[in-house]
């Protein structure tokens, strides 16, 4: 009888495991080999990246170096592939690494009270006040011995650059579906903090290869606004920032609107692709706004 019993389970178990065709009972319980995976590359890396993308597991593993070395496959697949979903598919997957692999732009693009499409929105709500909220993580990381704080805080500016600069390049041409909802949130907070920096960028008119190092005399500038306790970090900024980097002349107002505006028509491509247009017209109306 109890050999019967014993044979039931098993037999229980096993149907069990072909009924989920698409989802492993023992998921979470292998460690994913991240050195392994960091060598591959085009179709082999995405279906690797498609099988680790919910595992927490993954992402804590992932070395600094490992997850460059992907990151950077990722960006050999978006520059050669002409499939749109490719593209899409592949600046998806290193979003999710960076947000993941970081805690602080973790922190900065969800610990949001409310959804930032409808923050933006709300009474008395300026360019200079949404960047203060969304930049509350980071004004605690200033808190951090002063070397520390730095590295950490240029680190979140550059990555939220890049995750910005994934949508920007993917979105053009994805095809309908590609987005969800939860997509709005990550483009939307990243751009409005890492607009700072492409504005910068812009305004010097100098390549991507310097954004680190915009990056690194942005955050400084930031943890001294907070140690002075400024009451409009974003105006601080914009004074500021020419002073350190030995350009007086350069306006990162003005190049900080225009990249408003250039979010507000990439934020657009994404609510439409995702289904959410109709939500998304006021926070994009909001930006055109605060734009001109």
């Amino acid at each position: 009888m109890r050999h019967i019993k014993k044979s039931y389970l098993i037999i229980i178990l096993i149907f069990f495991i072909i009924s989920c065709p698409n989802h492993s009972v023992f998921q979470g319980l292998d460690k994913p080999n991240t050195e392994k995976i960091a060598t591959f590359t085009g179709t082999k890396l995405l279906s690797e990246l498609e099988k680790n993308v919910d595992s927490q597991m993954f992402y804590k593993l992932l070395t600094d170096s490992e997850r460059e070395q992907i990151l950077s496959n990722l960006d050999d697949i978006i520059s050669s592939s002409k499939n749109p979903d490719t593209v899409t598919k592949a600046a998806s997957f290193a979003v999710d690494i960076l947000i993941n692999t970081d805690s602080l732009v973790y922190a900065v693009i969800y610990d949001l009270v409310d959804p930032i499409i409808f923050a933006i929105t709300g009474k008395d709500i300026t360019a200079s006040s949404i960047f203060a909220t969304c930049t509350e993580p980071i004004q605690k990381a200033v808190s951090l011995p002063l070397q520390e704080g730095l590295q950490v805080i240029s680190e979140c500016f550059y990555n939220l650059f890049r995750i910005t600069a994934y949508y920007d390049v993917a979105a053009i041409s994805a095809t309908y579906g590609s987005y969800s909802g939860g997509d709005l949130q990550k483009y939307l907070v990243s751009g409005l903090v890492s607009s700072v920096i492409s504005g910068t960028q812009d305004a010097m008119n100098v390549s991507s290869d310097d954004i680190k190092n915009i990056s690194e005399d942005v955050s400084e500038v930031f943890v001294n606004a907070e140690q002075q306790d400024v009451s409009n970090i974003l105006s601080y900024l914009f004074t500021e920032i020419p002073k350190k980097l030995g350009k007086t002349g350069l306006n990162i107002a003005l190049a900080y609107k225009n990249q408003l505006l250039e979010k507000a028509n990439i934020l657009e491509k994404i609510a439409g692709n995702a289904g959410y247009l109709n939500l998304a017209k006021a926070a994009i109306k909001v930006l055109e706004a605060w734009a001109k």
